[in-house]
């Protein structure tokens, strides 16, 4: 018979769609590299072409590799269709370890409601951080260690809502905002260096929060599924 890691069938979707995300993402971020690689590569051979310095270059070099560059943009394109796929996949089942009987909102439409513009923003409260409560609830029922930081995901959320308010200044005029900032240039260079870490530690949390998400819901997933399994075989003993 072929060897399973989990009994759960839930628990083996889980891990299944997260590795499949993760093995997408990174071929995505491959992609992405290489076609910056190629777009450069064709601008620096158009700007050689067009100063006259064209000995040993193939004029039609720059048009090969715009093409190829063009290629992998389409790629990374399909690659984050792929990887989304799996992480839509991944998170609807790890909310369904911790979905309540009367809870008015399914797993199908809290991650549905993510995609919603603006409106997410608020809701990741109650799909992250709400996530995290609710994975340590059922871990401490289930006599299982607490594996989701709920500050953690709090902390994202909030730094996602800054994110999103400072995007929002885009809106503005931006060459009188920046001609304003010219004036001050130690402001503006600490505004970009700001926003700059805020989004790399945004985006550390959001990781961790996957990584935990992962193993507490498949934690709970397999814990229940072997409670019952036990139920049953007392059940027929008895």
């Amino acid at each position: 018979a072929k060897f399973m890691k989990y009994n759960s069938s839930l628990a083996r979707r889980i891990d299944s769609n997260y590795k499949k995300m993760w093995i997408w993402s990174i071929v995505d971020v491959v992609a992405v590299v290489l076609a910056a690689v190629f777009f450069y590569l064709a601008l620096g051979l158009n700007i050689v072409v067009e100063s006259g310095n064209v000995s040993g270059i193939n004029p039609n070099s720059n048009l090969s590799m715009a093409i190829i560059a063009a290629i992998f943009i389409f790629l990374t394109l399909v690659f984050f269709i792929i990887t989304l796929v799996y992480a839509v996949k991944f998170v609807y089942n790890a909310w369904k370890t911790v979905a309540r009987p009367d809870d008015k909102v399914t797993p199908g439409w809290r991650v549905f409601l993510m995609f919603v513009p603006v409106f997410n923003v608020i809701w990741a409260f109650f799909f992250f951080w709400e996530f995290a409560k609710r994975a340590n609830e059922q871990l401490a029922i289930l006599n299982r260690k607490q594996e989701v930081s709920s500050f953690a995901a709090l902390l994202y959320c909030i730094l996602n809502l800054l994110s999103s308010f400072a995007g929002g200044l885009n809106g503005m005029d931006k060459q009188a905002l920046m001609a304003s900032l010219a004036e001050y240039p130690l402001v503006l260079f600490s505004a970009i260096l700001v926003l700059g870490v805020l989004n790399i530690v945004s985006l550390c949390l959001l990781v961790l929060w996957v990584i935990q998400a992962h193993s507490a819901s498949i934690e709970i997933a397999e814990t229940r599924h072997n409670m019952r399994a036990v139920e049953i075989a007392e059940g027929y003993t008895a």
